[in-house]
């Protein structure tokens, strides 16, 4: 297994980055944009100089590729968002790319939606592993393959913590709920991933019931400081105990 973290993309307000690299950005609105789309140039052209290196060692009718961010970025274009990303949980900042390849699997989109915790149990599918017990998430390796929707079609309701809000998603549906402010709002994603139109006064009972859903998981606690930090650690689970060879 290769893991490739691309992370400048990550440090856009800090790198300096080179003159020609913005010379060949069209579209940007302002400079921060600039930024950004310069530096995900660079990575596109390092991940297609990976996929290369795959073919010319002949491995890439063996390999699985898969490709995801972690989440996505404010760019000043929404006074909603933070400076960056992290603090609240609009679309903008959890929607991110997921892109899987594996040998004979003919290119397409799925539309169904998923979750960052469903590729530990997709990646083991399409191993063929026993893999690990009690994994979160969804193995999508059906979905992959091609299975005819009727077949793979799963209600799912998917939830989201930040510091200042939280967030309920029953596709489309998505309720988002600052309690500091005493804010709610509702969106159908399908046809408003901008998450423009707020439609929580008009559709009061679908609120209770994504309200009602958030009770379904375990609370969590989005403290930052290292006294968080030590309280999460507290919380993980150690890795089970080997016996001595």
């Amino acid at each position: 297994a290769l893991w490739a973290h691309y992370f400048d993309i990550h440090e856009h307000a800090q790198l300096t980055i080179p003159d020609a690299l913005l010379a060949r950005v069209q579209g940007a609105t302002t400079a921060t944009d600039r930024r950004y789309r310069a530096l995900l140039a660079n990575i596109d052209a390092e991940v297609g100089r990976l996929l290369d290196e795959l073919a010319r060692r002949g491995r890439a009718d063996d390999t699985i590729v898969l490709l995801f961010a972690d989440h996505g970025e404010s760019l000043g274009d929404d006074p909603r968002l933070p400076d960056r990303h992290g603090l609240v949980v609009y679309h903008a900042l959890t929607h991110v790319p997921v892109a899987i390849r594996a040998p004979g699997v003919a290119p397409g989109t799925r539309a169904a939606p998923v979750s960052l915790i469903d590729l530990p149990p997709t990646v083991l599918g399409l191993l063929g592993a026993d893999g690990m017990e009690a994994l979160d998430g969804v193995d999508l390796t059906d979905d992959i393959l091609g299975a005819p929707a009727e077949l793979v079609a799963r209600t799912r309701t998917l939830v989201m913590n930040e510091q200042e809000q939280w967030a309920v998603v029953a596709w489309p549906w998505k309720l988002l709920v600052r309690p500091a402010d005493n804010l709610t709002e509702l969106y159908d994603l399908s046809i408003d991933p901008g998450e423009r139109t707020d439609l929580a006064a008009r559709e009061p009972a679908r609120v209770k019931d994504l309200r009602g859903r958030y009770g379904w998981f375990p609370t969590v606690s989005m403290d930052r400081t290292q006294a968080g930090r030590r309280w999460r650690e507290r919380q993980a689970r150690p890795p089970p105990a080997r016996s001595p060879r």
